[in-house]
Order: structure tokens, then sequence, then C-alpha cells
């Protein structure tokens, strides 16, 4: 006699031993976990074989009854299932897995109970997260409303002559050895080097402090400078912003200028004249740099398609070398290749008026 029932996930109609009322296995089909239905059997009359009853644990394996055959060898049952209900898209044989035991269902698994707990705390988690999702949202709609916009116009001063004191690269911030840096200052002080092109005229002169750099307009060219005082949004940016500018122009300059004292140092012990490309590198690395501030090192003008870097930078004032016949300019935010554009404004600029 076979315990016979459909599984209530998929309904495919599974037999079991009759002795496996009560305990719980798979579904040969689906490996749903299920519990085999208890049914009373009727007492085996004196002529039925007698039967050896077993203790089954929970965790252990049900074996499979025997019968024997018309050859008198025992040989073990395999349960049976029916076809599955149409629409199914397996096929159940007499050759499917048999029926495996399992703990019972009134017991869940460490991972169900797991599952629970991840889910409850799930749907717990997702009111504060939408809480804060709307409080960030708004602490940065009223930041931006307070923030004052980096647009607008402003104005810019043509000067021909314009009194720039020297800038100073100082060895000590560079991490360069005492040797090269007194090779260096010795030899600028005895053969200052010069830094000529279409666009600015530089010179790089050594003294007992340090190399001293000087600037000029090329013959094409002249400064503009422009009042960053008179934007209120302007100096407000830049007086809570100014620490941070500065800081990465620092960095900068710092790693420039030593390799600036050591490639130098280098050329002169071995007699071998800086590549143009190396010396317009240190013009624009060190030169420009030393020259301004963190304000001016993060704006360029834009005149046309080109765009020209802040080359001085002194009493609130930035100063840009731009040609002669500039009457307007953009100016925004300079980019770099490890970071994104750190000044955000958006400004364009027209020329009033010239200075001698």
């Amino acid at each position: 006699m076979a315990i016979q029932f459909e599984c209530p996930h998929c309904s495919a109609v599974i037999r079991v031993p009759d002795d496996s009322g009560g305990k719980a296995g798979k579904c040969p089909q689906c490996q749903t976990q299920l519990l085999v239905p208890q049914i009373q059997v009727p007492p085996a009359s004196q002529h039925d074989d007698a039967e050896v009853k077993t203790a089954v644990s929970p965790n252990s394996q049900i074996e499979p009854p025997t019968r024997t055959g018309s050859a008198g060898l025992s040989e073990p049952v395999t349960p049976t299932f029916d076809p599955p209900p149409p629409g199914l898209s397996i096929e159940q044989s007499a050759n499917a897995p048999a029926f495996e035991p399992m703990l019972p269902m009134s017991q869940p698994t460490v991972a169900r109970r797991y599952k629970r707990i991840r889910r409850r705390k799930s749907s717990g988690m997702l009111i504060p997260i939408m809480f804060g999702s709307i409080l960030v949202g708004t602490t940065a709609f009223f930041y931006l409303q307070k923030t004052p916009k980096l647009e607008g116009e402003l104005t810019a001063d043509a000067v021909d002559f314009p009194d720039l004191a020297p800038a100073l690269v100082d060895p000590q911030m560079a991490a360069a050895s005492a040797e090269a840096v007194e090779l260096v200052l010795n030899a600028l002080a005895d053969s200052p080097e010069r830094f000529d092109t279409a666009l600015v005229e530089m010179q790089f002169r050594g003294t007992t402090k340090g190399v001293e750099v000087t600037i000029s307009p090329a013959r094409h060219t002249a400064f503009f400078r422009v009042n960053i005082k008179r934007d209120a949004g302007l100096m407000d940016y830049y007086e809570e912003h100014g620490r941070e500018l500065s800081d990465y122009q620092s960095a900068q300059l710092k790693t420039a200028a030593t390799d600036f004292f050591e490639t130098w140092a280098e050329s002169i012990q071995e007699s071998v004249p800086i590549d143009r490309d190396d010396m317009l590198k240190y013009r624009d690395r060190v030169g420009l740099n030393v020259l301004v501030n963190g304000m001016g090192f993060h704006v360029i003008a834009i005149v046309g398609k080109t765009s020209y870097r802040c080359v001085y930078e002194g009493d609130d004032y930035l100063y840009f070398m731009l040609p002669k016949d500039t009457t307007r300019f953009k100016l925004t935010g300079r980019g770099f290749n490890d970071v994104t554009v750190m000044f955000p404004g958006n400004y364009t600029v027209k020329v009033i008026k010239r200075k001698s």
C-alpha cells in the first residue's frame, strides 16, 4: 500500500511508501519542501508478510521498502508519479528521483529565518532612507540658493606696462638636494635664462634666496586685468575657498620645482642644454605657477577658441596676457588631469579702457 497525494506547488501526483506519513521531503519535480499526509493504515492480516519497523529520525534518509519478486529476490520499490497536469514543461517518468526526507516543515531553516529577518530590516530601513533623501535634497536646494552665482559680466582694464613685482621660487618649497639647488642658482645667476615666445616673455634669474621670475608681454600681446572685488559673489567665493585653491596650487608647484632643480642640475653637470619642450614646461609649471596665487591658478581667459592662463595675481587683480585687440573674453575655470574644474564660475568680461 502507498500514500498518494498532490504537490500543492506544481500539482504533480506523488506516491510514497505508507510508512512515510508525517515525514517531510522534497517534491521530485519542483523541489518544493512539503509534508507527507498521514493516513490510517488497516491492521495487517495474518496472510501478509511481517513488516520490520525501524525508528526514523528527522535527519535520516528513508530507506525504500522492498518486495519479494517471483524469483524470490528482494528488489527496491521506487515511487511512481502520474503525468503532470497540462502546461508543465517537465516530464515525469518512473525513473524520477525518489522522494527525499528532510526536517519537519514546522522547523524553519536558518536560511529561511535569515531571509525573513533581512526582509523585515529592508522594509524597516525604507522610510528612514526616504526621509534622509528628502533632507539631503532640501539642504542642497537651500545651499544653492544661498551660494552666490558665479556668472554675469565683469570688466577688465588693458594695461600696457604694469609695475609687477618679481616672484621667487624658494628652494625650500622643493624636495631637491642642496647640491642641485646650489648648482642651479649659481648657473642662473651667471647667465639668466629667458623663455621668449609669441605670447609672453619670461626670465629666470638666480639669487641667493632662490630663482627670481619676471614676466613681460610679447610684441602682439598686452596685460588685461580683472578686479575680483568688483563682483560680490566672486569675492565671497574666494574668501570661502581661497585656502583650498591655494593648497592645490602649492602642491603642484612643489612637484614642478623639484623636477626643475634636479633636471637642470643634471643638465649642467653633463653639459647638455635643456630641451626646448622642457624649457616651455618649466615656464608653465614653475614660472606661471609662482606668479599667481590660488585663484589665478584655477582660472583661464577664453578669446574666441583659444584659452590663456592667468599670468599674474596681486592686489585683488587677475592679469592675463591676451592679444592687444581683445575687447571681450570669457573668464571660467581651468581643468586639470587629476581633478575636475575646481572654479565653477563662468563670466563674460568686457574691456572698458586702456591704462599705461
